[in-house]
């Protein structure tokens, strides 16, 4: 068995343990899930289930172990995870879509991915990716949607394990589950390999937009897929929008030329007085310092 990553051990134990990973075989499908929890069974983002009950109770002695049920919880992709939670933050999501975002909300993103991959956020419980042993992508228990089912699947549940927790972040995920007041201290990330996870995430989310021009490109995508039904606005498209957009000064200056018109300084209407004006503003250089370009 290869070497796997330090949140789980190398060599499972003999007994279910918390934090276990099962997979999802036909017997936990349509014996386990189906006839009580079908949702469960169904739902296509419940890619593994995680044990929660404490490792003590799983302990099996007399050919049985002490609690009379087990709970799971669901297992979903982290980048299920993430478009749930920034669902109302992220535009143009979708199949060939380019995702778009205000940076403000990049910010956010990152604070949420690194108390996730840290597991200091009480909701989820992350797990690292692990080709080798079925995991192809990084996943995230999700813990308030905890289910019970019979011991009398243990064993079922024994052979469907992928990977075991290690002991610390067995205590971890037990905390977070029994919402205890003293903090489990558990192996962080290195600050560089964590930032550079975080920044390899961040980059394909999303095309991060300046706040002052979401609006706009907003109505751009809109017009975009008015004018091109079932066309969707990937990442070419979407870039060809945003060099149409107006610069800050741009907008600035149609702001600027709007106050003097309804205060009867200058016309409202094309006129060379008006655009003189808005021509002196465009090349004032002191008023052009107030603005960067994107």
């Amino acid at each position: 068995m290869s070497l796997v990553h330090w949140t789980y051990k190398d060599e499972p134990t003999a007994d279910l343990e918390q934090g276990d990973l099962l997979e999802k075989t036909p017997y936990i499908i349509n014996e386990v899930l189906a006839p009580f929890h079908p949702y469960y069974a169904q739902h296509r983002d419940n890619s593994f289930f995680i044990v929660l009950t404490q490792s003590c109770d799983l302990v099996r002695r007399g050919g049985g172990c002490k609690s009379e049920y087990l709970a799971l919880a669901p297992v979903r992709p982290l980048r299920v995870i993430l478009e749930r939670e920034f669902s109302d933050q992220i535009r143009n999501q979708g199949e060939s879509a380019q995702a778009y975002a205000a940076l403000s909300t990049q910010s956010r993103y990152r604070d949420f991915l690194t108390k996730v991959f840290n597991n200091n956020y009480p909701k989820y419980f992350f797990l690292q990716s692990q080709p080798d042993h079925g995991l192809a992508e990084d996943m995230c228990a999700v813990l308030p949607l905890s289910i019970s089912i019979k011991a009398e699947h243990y064993d079922e549940c024994l052979k469907a394990r992928k990977l075991q927790l290690d002991d610390a972040f067995q205590a971890k995920l037990g905390y977070l589950i029994g919402q205890q007041y003293a903090k489990v201290g558990t192996r962080d990330w290195d600050e560089q390999a964590i930032d550079a996870k975080v920044g390899d995430i961040v980059k394909t989310t999303a095309v991060w937009v300046p706040d002052n021009d979401m609006g706009a490109l907003a109505r751009s995508v809109s017009d975009f897929e008015a004018a091109n039904q079932g066309t969707a606005v990937d990442y070419l498209k979407l870039q060809a929008l945003i060099d149409k957009l107006p610069t800050r000064k741009e907008q600035a200056i149609t702001a600027v030329m709007t106050f003097l018109a309804n205060q009867g300084l200058v016309s409202s209407e094309p006129s060379p007085a008006r655009g003189k004006v808005r021509k002196a503003l465009t090349n004032d250089a002191t008023f052009s310092q107030f603005f960067r370009d994107r």
